[in-house]
Parts: C-alpha cells; sequence; structure tokens
C-alpha cells in the first residue's frame, strides 16, 4: 500500500521495465494506492521554471537540501489533525533536489506509461482518492485508473466525496468509511478469510471486557 509520494513510488516499482520487481516479483495479493502521486494538483504544482532550474541544481549538487512547504491546511479538512501535522517534527518539508526531481520525474512516468513501453500486471489495483484534494490530482488518478481498466487491468477506484489528501485522517466519516473500504478490499483477497475471521472472533473472546490484554496473552494471540 502506498500514499501519496509513496503511492508513485509503488506504482513506478510495479510497472515500470527497469524495476527490480519485472526480474525477481515477490509473490503480492494486490496493491492499495490512496492519494498516489502521479501528478500534483495544479493549484499545488511548481512553475516550469522552478521545475527547470531544479533539475540543472539536481544534476550539480544533487544532495543539496531545498525547503518545499506544503500548504498544511491542504492535509485534512479536521483542524486537530491540521494542528498535529504542523507541530510534528518529522513533517520537515525537507528534501534533496535529487530526491524531488526523481519525484516528479516519476509522476511524469507513470502520465505517460499507457502511451509507451509498460508492463502489464495481473494484479488487482484497488485506488482511493478524495476529489478535493488539492496536493496530488484526482483527475490523474481517475485518468490513471481508466488506462489500467482500458488496457485490461483488474482494478477498482473509490471516490471520496469532497475529501483531502489524508484520507485516513480526514472527517470521521470519511475516514471511517476509508478504513471500511480498505478492510473489506483487503479481506476480499486473504484466502481462507471467513476462516481467519472465526478464529479472530474465538480469540477475542478470551480479552478481558475491560480491553486490557496481558503480554504473555497479547503475544499469544
Amino acid at each position: 500500500m502506498g500514499h501519496s509520494m509513496g503511492g508513485g513510488q509503488v506504482l513506478n516499482y510495479i510497472f515500470h521495465p527497469d524495476s527490480p520487481y519485472q526480474s525477481s516479483p515477490p509473490k503480492f495479493a494486490g496493491v492499495l494506492l490512496f492519494s498516489p502521486l502521479i501528478a500534483i494538483h495544479p493549484s499545488s504544482r511548481p512553475s516550469k521554471i522552478t521545475v527547470a532550474a531544479g533539475r540543472v541544481v539536481a544534476r550539480l549538487i544533487p544532495h543539496k537540501q531545498r525547503y518545499s512547504a506544503l500548504d498544511q491546511k491542504l492535509i485534512s479538512r479536521d483542524p486537530a489533525i491540521v494542528e498535529w501535522f504542523t507541530n510534528d517534527a518529522l513533517c520537515h518539508d525537507t528534501g534533496t533536489f535529487e530526491g524531488l526531481a526523481g519525484m516528479l520525474d516519476r509522476g511524469i512516468w507513470l502520465e505517460g506509461m499507457f502511451s509507451g513501453n509498460w508492463v502489464k500486471s495481473d494484479l488487482p489495483f484497488w485506488f482511493g482518492h478524495g476529489n478535493g484534494d488539492r496536493i496530488t490530482s484526482y483527475d490523474a488518478t481517475r485518468d490513471f485508473v481508466k488506462g489500467l481498466e482500458k488496457n485490461g487491468g483488474n482494478v477498482a477506484f473509490e471516490t471520496y466525496e469532497g475529501a483531502y489528501h489524508k484520507l485516513s485522517a480526514d472527517l470521521p466519516e470519511t475516514s471511517a468509511k476509508f478504513l471500511e473500504d480498505v478492510k473489506n478490499w483487503v479481506l476480499g483477497k486473504v484466502p481462507q478469510a471467513e476462516a481467519l475471521g472465526s478464529q479472530e472472533t474465538a480469540a477475542n473472546s478470551n480479552i478481558p471486557q475491560d480491553g486490557f490484554v496481558p503480554e504473555a496473552k497479547a503475544t499469544k494471540l
């Protein structure tokens, strides 16, 4: 599963002819992407001059860092999540020129994938994207899904009305639906999912009602 830039990386890993996945693929049951970076939303996209200058700098001093801040208010419609993101020291909005150029190049390749020498995948794919996302492009995801469908891909696409970028932490009703959709899709791909569910129910019956699970019992479960 990949989100945002991670979603773009997952798609490149699966489809790019030069990916190690093509020579030695792990055994996957399916691939999930939400709000994937196939293209940056037009309102957040850097200018062509900035991109061109960045490519030159990336060749000369690839490890030089650049501060490239996101508008935190576009992360989620939940103010508490926006505040958490803003105050998280690990969300520093800093990357190397080489890393930023690579991110853009991966997106450009994905946008043109169906007109080039791409490798078909028989894996099932699930995409989720909010049509209110102004960080990554909902339209680019929708068009990519259409391309997969046109080429015989096994793909499902879920639109979250008005949702922003972080579907797992948007408004409570949106995030609850997103998590339910992901759970149902994953369990639908798991062999003997019903048997596993029965085992989980039996195991949970041994958990005290106060929710506390002793360490030994948690390890056993």
